[in-house]
């Protein structure tokens, strides 16, 4: 059932404040691992919390139920104009490609062969699958190095400053609940496949933490069916986002427990069709995220 929320501009403020609270429904833009795969055999366990703050979506979705959320409340058999049908379903595009939550997230990864690991990730609610590998290492450890390092849990022997990159896949496993909100929209499907491609730099700091930061790009691809109030199926809306960013984080801890801290800035590209007009659904996120990580 959806919630309902009174039909005024400040008590949306404190609905959408409140969604901070309770997960959101957008990729997960955080990247949460350093640049250094786990070695063949040898795993990293993780468990974190994410934080998508998507001001502009926010600051939209609150302007629409100002006007249209107050006409259906004065008038419960009001119609929406054409114009007002385009922007409610705007609104709910809009918060379905990046709404404000708070989401759990859990990764797990293993070493498959030098310089690659494969991770499976459950954040919130969509499911990733990914593999890292590494590209750069300042260091090459000798022969002995690697030796007295053999069955000993933990990074293994420092390769110095690394670059990796990762390619990975995520798909939504969401149907519509954080589209409650909009009280005069009801979301019957939504579909949601995105490839996520950081390019990760770091290095160790000794047997004390991890450090690391670089580019991230995502592609997405989404539809959208929806009922309006009064006025029932409205068009499918469909289309593709671009996600372009920056990340850093660093992890403190010993040899292989460590507390980790990332933050992630984005600008997301979006201009779906919505009634057959373009609509810029883009702006900025910003993702801080922090956790606990093993890497045994």
């Amino acid at each position: 059932m959806p919630l309902r929320f009174p039909s005024s501009a400040t008590a949306f403020s404190l609905a959408c404040l409140g969604a901070l609270a309770s997960s959101g429904c957008s990729t997960t833009l955080s990247t949460l691992q350093p640049a250094e795969p786990m070695r063949p055999g040898h795993v990293q366990a993780q468990a974190a919390m994410n934080v998508n703050v998507p001001a502009s979506r926010i600051v939209d979705a609150v302007d629409v139920v100002a006007t249209l959320g107050d006409r259906y409340a004065s008038d419960q058999s009001y119609r929406p104009t054409a114009d007002e049908q385009r922007q409610a379903l705007a609104a709910g595009v809009g918060l379905g490609l990046s709404s404000p939550g708070v989401n759990p997230d859990f990764m797990l990864r293993m070493g498959v062969v030098k310089n690659l690991d494969v991770g499976l990730r459950w954040s919130g609610l969509a499911a990733h699958a990914d593999g890292k590998y590494r590209f750069l290492a300042t260091k090459e450890p000798t022969a002995e190095e690697e030796k007295a390092e053999e069955g000993k849990i933990g990074n293994g022997p420092d390769r110095g400053f690394q670059g990796a990159v990762s390619i990975g896949v995520s798909k939504a496993l969401y149907s519509g609940f954080v589209f409650d909100a909009l009280d005069y929209l009801e979301v019957g499907d939504y579909s949601r496949w995105n490839i996520e491609i950081p390019v990760i730099f770091g290095s160790r700091l000794g047997d004390i933490g991890h450090a690391w930061f670089g580019p991230k790009y995502v592609f997405s691809t989404y539809s959208v069916d929806a009922s309006l109030k009064n006025i029932g199926v409205v068009p499918e809306a469909s289309g593709t986002i671009h996600h372009l960013g920056g990340f850093g984080g660093i992890g403190v801890g010993y040899k292989v427990v460590f507390v980790f801290a990332e933050l992630t800035v984005a600008k997301m590209f979006a201009e779906p069709e919505v009634f057959g007009q373009k609509t810029d659904l883009g702006g900025i996120i910003v993702v801080p995220a922090g956790g606990l990580m093993l890497r045994l």
